[in-house]
């Protein structure tokens, strides 16, 4: 795997005192993943794939690091000091994208996709990742540990939500004709289910759900089912 710094390009723009941008090019990539406590926004773009763009004081510049390795493009922080200030939001580009992972305490935006058969979402931690207007076969969304919350929206056949601990799932945008919510803790999952719901898991969690599924549970039975359309 082959690191590369931030220090490969800088270009001066003057939209601060202090500010300069920065811009390079990696390979095509459909996996991403943020590491550390940096925000990233992600763009479907298939005239920029491969870019990374942003704006930032130069003496920060360096904190950022990239490592593409095959398909995947990972972005990282060179300290681990979690109440370092100043740092950019990094915009990333690719044609596609198949899986999204935030590793940090920090937000992690899927602004644009194209429709696919599949796509990851995964969380670990107490940040936050949001992935806007998918058109998929199968979502695929899971949170680990922490506090954490993921925010989906938009259509799927099929929408695997799944929570070990206490964070939430905010999927009551997307609409899947099919949900299967799996849940270990206390963490909530809303979402949209237009023809079948099934529940699982361990603990007090809960299933907050739009519409009139077929509400079906399994394994220890455990998990609530609440409809939103009732008074709680």
């Amino acid at each position: 795997m082959k690191t590369l710094f931030i220090t490969l390009l800088m270009i001066f723009t003057g939209l601060t005192a202090a500010a300069e941008h920065f811009e390079m090019t990696f390979g095509e990539f459909n996996e991403l993943q943020v590491v550390d406590g940096i925000n990233v926004d992600y763009h479907c773009d298939p005239s920029m794939a491969g870019k990374v763009v942003f704006d930032c004081d130069p003496t920060k510049a360096s904190l950022v690091m990239f490592e593409p390795s095959g398909e995947k493009l990972s972005v990282k922080l060179t300290i681990r000091d979690t109440k370092e200030t100043g740092l950019p939001t990094i915009h990333v580009y690719s044609s596609y994208l198949t899986k999204v992972e935030n590793d940090g305490d920090s937000t992690v935006r899927v602004l644009s996709t194209t429709p696919g058969p599949k796509l990851q979402a995964k969380l670990v931690g107490n940040g936050r990742l949001s992935v806007r207007d998918v058109k998929v076969t199968n979502l695929e969304a899971e949170l680990i540990t922490g506090k954490g919350i993921i925010a989906v929206s938009g259509t799927a056949k099929v929408a695997q939500l799944k929570i070990i601990g206490v964070g939430q799932i905010q999927a009551d945008e997307l609409r899947a004709d099919v949900v299967k919510a799996t849940l270990t803790g206390t963490g909530t999952i809303n979402c949209y289910p237009i023809e079948a719901l099934n529940t699982s898991g361990m603990g007090p969690g809960k299933v907050i759900y739009r519409g009139k599924p077929k509400v079906t549970r399994s394994g220890l039975k455990m998990v609530k089912a609440v409809s939103a359309d009732l008074p709680q």
